[in-house]
């Protein structure tokens, strides 16, 4: 079952397969009672992810800061310039060798367009370096409305072919609902990632931002392996988010057909919340799926 960019899947034909297969697999799921007498029902199952995108607050909050940075950017001079031109020649390089870690004229303009980068926050500040760094996003959010290539290579690089792949753009250049704030987070998470070894980013990047890209890397990029997810799933308990962050696992978990880790986490909601009837009759269908699968690998056994 795929997943939309914002983390919503909506019922379809494989979710009909799947509440059949619940049906067949965990019929006695349906006649289990609850404390208070009522019947656990398919329709009751969610699988469905929780959404990640910023709430109003966050939106104003990252506008602000959006607004904030475009004031603090810096005049163009000597300086800047010569950063300017070492990142695009470093986007012109990563479109040449398409992202390849072992070319090695790559990793010189790399090098070159990190160094310059570390100089010129030293002499603009951090607050300015990350103006610049939104003049840019304005500036490739412009061109992807106008669909222009040449300049969202020379500002982006392969970031467009990235935004394709973890399904924030379409294959028409077009942005998918739910991603107009995203999008800007991952680009200044990348402008501040090239002076990691001179400033942390999240010293750099609002907390909204972060919580913003966490959610979305947990929730909705399908590039994220699970191992990593696990590890952002602990940066987000460690902040105190609200973020259901146990039924996002859970339900990326399903969506790849790891259905013990699922049932493991959909349990562990429905003991947390023991009124919560979809809960609880998730948990079941993921066990039943969890056994089905068991079943199946021993029959497999010779």
């Amino acid at each position: 079952m795929s997943a939309e960019p914002t983390g919503q899947r909506a019922p379809g034909a494989s979710a009909a397969v799947m509440i059949a297969l619940f049906l067949i697999v965990g019929l006695a799921s349906l006649i289990l009672r609850l404390g208070g007498g009522g019947v656990l029902s398919a329709s009751e199952i969610d699988l469905s992810h929780p959404t990640w995108t910023p709430t109003p607050t966050e939106e104003r909050a990252l506008d602000a800061v959006h607004g904030a940075r475009l004031a603090a950017a810096p005049e163009d001079n000597a300086q800047v310039q010569e950063l300017l031109d070492a990142y695009q020649a470093f986007n012109q390089a990563d479109l040449r060798y398409d992202s390849n870690p072992r070319s090695t004229a790559l990793a010189d303009a790399k090098a070159e367009y990190e160094q310059r980068a570390i100089t010129a926050i030293g002499f603009l500040g951090n607050a300015a370096y990350m103006g610049l760094g939104a003049r840019i996003v304005r500036d490739y959010l412009a061109a992807l409305e106008r669909g222009t290539p040449e300049d969202l290579e020379r500002l982006g690089g392969t970031f467009l072919t990235q935004a394709r792949l973890t399904g924030l753009v379409s294959g028409q250049r077009n942005l998918r609902p739910g991603t107009e704030r995203v999008i800007p987070a991952v680009f200044m998470a990348r402008w501040a990632y090239a002076v990691n070894a001179r400033v942390r980013s999240d010293q750099l990047l609002s907390q909204e931002e972060i919580h913003l890209l966490l959610r979305w890397k947990l929730t909705a990029n399908p590039l994220v392996t699970a191992k990593r997810r696990r590890q952002i799933a602990k940066q987000l308990k460690a902040s105190g988010t609200t973020f259901p962050v146990e039924r996002a696992l859970a339900a990326r978990a399903a969506d790849e057909g790891d259905w013990t880790t699922a049932a493991r986490l959909y349990a562990r909601i429905a003991d947390d919340n023991p009124e919560d009837r979809s809960a609880r009759a998730t948990a079941l269908y993921a066990q039943s799926k969890a056994q089905g699968v068991a079943s199946a690998h021993e029959g497999a056994r010779p």
